[in-house]
């Protein structure tokens, strides 16, 4: 790439840029303003809702005669008391002179006195009662019947001091401060990364949709200028766009609450608003991959946006995905597994969290840096490649048989059925482990692949490499099994070293594998010979057959493989995960046939099982010596010379 080209194209980009004054008032307005002054209004309300909820005086209207309910109702000083004849108790309500009405039967007092159970009716409009006057209300009657209650035990016999219950109080024991940290670690992410995606996305369709439609994309792609160096030019640009987007908008929230006089930021005692300069340094870190990631996809969405009109609509779904992404800080971090910071933008967001709510993690933070990084480059290679090819600057129709580059596809089903797994998988999973695992196999990994497969026109038994395997190859995959189950196992006990899993891990993946009240042969069915066949489907027929179009095999199998440890959600295994799926793929490449590597994994996942299930001890030295047997067996039979499989 020629550097001088590209700052060359990224100045001219942002000077056009900057001369849309609607964009640059919006961009400023908005990253300025809109999130400082959208928190500092709800804060404001709340204050004063909860303000006004303290000083509120609950009406409530007695209807019947009672002294026992009137003494104790006004014996709360925040409940005012009036009283209306039986037959015109509801249009109290309706006229609003009352909040709740009280119902009391006739004789109450005497029915109580001979032992009797009357029964209150309570009547209140919920649509408009906005303050706690039902609370306050239950509270005085759930006192009067513990009065009643000691009443009636001592006229039975019992003693006073038996007949006193034991009391609690629960009290609010979070302060003004911590209130204010959990607001921020909620909404702060969220408004960060909106913010990113509005900002790229408009000089994305201008940059790339609107030139088209002004046929000033032509004369750019015919300049001295490579059309490598072009693209990556303007993608730099929406990248500084972004970036300074995102340093506005957390410089001026900091800057803005900093700013409020003491007595406003207090609000009422309710809230504190505070934000440390270091815990909004720390978000950019974070963000920055964020900001590419999110820059190459509108570039990415708006090269297949025909005109401006089809790009607005295309945009729409693109800002509810990154939203319902980021809204992962809304939950609280010990309800979210370690998984999620292999998520792109919900780790962003989830990271952001920790840093308001104090339970920063360094394992989570680099994971969230690396997962986040490796994603941006990812994207940013597939849209530089994608805007680089004529057939999608001009629509250019190319023949399926002659097509050879499939990364952006296979990065959309990637993930596509990623976020389906992560998000799916874990409500599926909580009403039925069988049941979620079999949706999440059939339903986000199979039906995606072969519709893809589908959709791209390629043909079926060569891209999954559908043939008839050699015998040997049938014997000697299975027999690799047991030796993998072994490597495995060691490189996690390395890796604990290093990197240890959590305790809560390990009992989830234990869950994970043996459901609980399920036969052993539900459970090898569903985590075994399932995932043997449609994972394989997926990752070593669809993917990697589309690859190799493109690639050289051992290129693809790498990448396959890397590929397939990321989808297992799980940064504790993703070494031994990927080491896997190397081996899968290199033996549909030796093999010929996605038979073997099928076998392959539903055993070793099958040993996997039987190990957790029987409770096996693997470092006793006979299995150790059985296990490197059969996989020496087996890489043997892979090996040695054989004869071409034949196309079934």
């Amino acid at each position: 790439m020629n550097h001088s080209d590209i700052r060359t194209v990224v100045l001219k980009e942002l000077k056009d840029i900057s001369r849309d004054n609607l964009y640059v008032a919006f961009i400023l307005l908005g990253a300025i303003l809109t999130y400082p002054a959208t928190l500092i209004a709800f804060v404001d309300i709340y204050s004063m809702h909860a303000k006004s909820d303290k000083a509120h005086i609950t009406h409530v209207t007695l209807a019947g005669d009672s002294q026992l309910v009137r003494k104790a109702l006004k014996e709360s000083q925040s409940i005012a008391l009036g009283e209306v004849p039986m037959s015109d108790d509801i249009s109290t309500l309706t006229r609003g002179s009352a909040d709740i009405l009280i119902e009391v039967p006739k004789g109450f007092d005497q029915q109580i006195a001979d032992g009797k159970q009357p029964r209150i009716v309570a009547v209140y409009n919920e649509m408009k009662n906005f303050f706690p006057d039902k609370a306050r209300v239950d509270a005085a009657l759930d006192h009067l019947q513990e009065v009643m209650r000691e009443q009636r035990l001592i006229k039975f016999g019992v003693s006073e001091a038996a007949t006193k219950e034991m009391r609690f109080k629960v009290v609010d024991g979070s302060t003004a401060s911590q209130r204010s940290d959990e607001l921020l670690a909620w909404t702060f992410p969220m408004a960060l990364i909106a913010i990113i995606a509005v900002a790229t996305l408009s000089p994305a369709l201008d940059l790339i949709t609107a030139e088209r439609e002004r046929c000033s994309l032509e004369p750019l792609l015919v300049s001295a200028v490579s059309r490598r160096d072009l693209v990556f030019g303007k993608l730099c640009s929406l990248i500084v766009v972004g970036s300074i987007a995102c340093f506005l908008a957390i410089v001026s929230t900091v800057c803005i609450i900093d700013l409020l006089p003491a007595n406003i930021r207090n609000f009422s005692g309710s809230f504190i608003l505070s934000v440390s300069p270091i815990e909004a340094a720390l978000c950019l870190p974070v963000l920055l991959p964020i900001v590419i990631l999110l820059s190459a996809s509108a570039l990415s969405m708006a090269a297949y946006a025909r005109n401006f009109q089809q790009g607005i609509a295309y945009a729409t779904p693109y800002i509810l995905i990154t939203l319902f992404l980021s809204a992962t800080a809304l939950v609280p971090l010990a309800h979210l597994p370690f998984a999620v910071y292999f998520v792109p933008v919900a780790n962003a967001a989830v990271c952001i969290r920790a840093f308001f709510t104090h339970e920063f993690s360094w394992a989570g933070f680099i994971t969230t840096l690396l997962t986040s990084t490796a994603c941006a480059w990812l994207m940013s290679r597939l849209a530089v490649d994608l805007l680089s090819r004529e057939e999608t600057l001009f629509y250019v129709q190319v023949a399926p048989k002659r097509r050879r580059d499939f990364g952006y596809p296979i990065a959309a089903l990637f993930v596509v059925s990623f976020l389906l797994m992560f998000y799916t998988g874990q409500l599926t999973t909580l009403i039925s482990v069988v049941g979620g695992i079999v949706f999440i196999q059939i339903c986000v990994v199979l039906l995606p692949s072969l519709g893809l497969l589908k959709w791209l026109r390629q043909p079926f038994r060569e891209t999954l490499s559908w043939n008839k395997p050699s015998l040997k190859m049938l014997i000697g995959a299975p027999l690799l099994a047991p030796g993998l189950v072994l490597l495995g196992g060691g490189l996690e006990y390395l890796q604990n070293f290093i990197l240890p899993t959590p305790q809560i891990f390990e009992k989830m993946f234990t869950d994970m594998i043996i459901p609980k009240g399920q036969p052993l042969w539900i459970t090898l069915l569903t985590v075994a010979a399932l995932p043997g066949f449609c994972e394989e489907i997926m990752f070593r027929g669809v993917i990697l057959g589309l690859l190799r179009k493109k690639w050289p095999a051992v290129r693809s199998c790498a990448i396959v493989a890397v590929m397939f440890g990321f989808f297992h959600l799980s940064g504790f295994r993703l070494v031994p995960t990927a080491i896997l799926g190397f081996i899968l793929g290199l033996l549909v490449v030796r093999s010929k046939s996605i038979f073997p590597s099928m076998l392959l994994h539903a055993f070793n996942n099958g040993i996997s099982v039987l190990i957790v299930a029987l409770s096996l001890k693997v470092e006793s030295p006979p299995i150790i010596i059985a296990a490197v047997a059969s996989t020496l067996l087996g890489a043997w039979l892979i090996l040695s010379p054989q004869t071409m499989p034949k196309k079934s």
